[in-house]
């Protein structure tokens, strides 16, 4: 007795699960950049010299070199400096406000933009640098 023979066909690949992953992997992505606050102009800090890091915190203050002012991502200009530290929720004393000044600022803005710190009452400055590449 002789059976007949079946024909060999490959299963069909299922490319449901490759493709879920692929759609949560591009979730993922556009998640993660959205979590990083654009910056209003370009800053290239100067070169530091010191071994330390500092992260950045929630207060920062960006300082074009061709004098734009910026409060953690909102544009506005040294009189307003002030009034904006003012309506800050944490308290300016016991907080470091950390100044990206480009490395092409003119020192007399950038004292301006301290005496402004000083009479909003911020008691610690500090002044961000990046290292230089090996």
């Amino acid at each position: 007795m002789q059976l007949p023979q079946k024909e060999s066909r490959l299963p069909e690949e299922n490319v449901i699960p490759l493709i879920n992953i692929v759609f949560l992997l591009l979730i993922f992505f556009m998640m993660a950049g959205m979590f990083t606050r654009p910056m209003p102009f370009e800053v290239a800090p100067p070169i530091s010299t010191s071994p330390e890091e500092t992260a950045l915190d929630e207060l920062v203050v960006l300082l074009g070199g061709e004098g734009q002012l910026a409060l953690n991502s909102r544009e506005l200009d040294l009189a307003a400096l002030p009034a904006a530290l003012q309506d800050w929720p944490g308290d300016l004393a016991e907080q470091a406000v950390q100044i990206k000044a480009d490395g092409d600022v003119a020192a007399g803005r950038l004292m301006a933009v301290l005496d402004a710190l000083r009479d909003a009452g911020a008691d610690r400055v500090v002044l961000l640098a990046r290292r230089e590449s090996p």
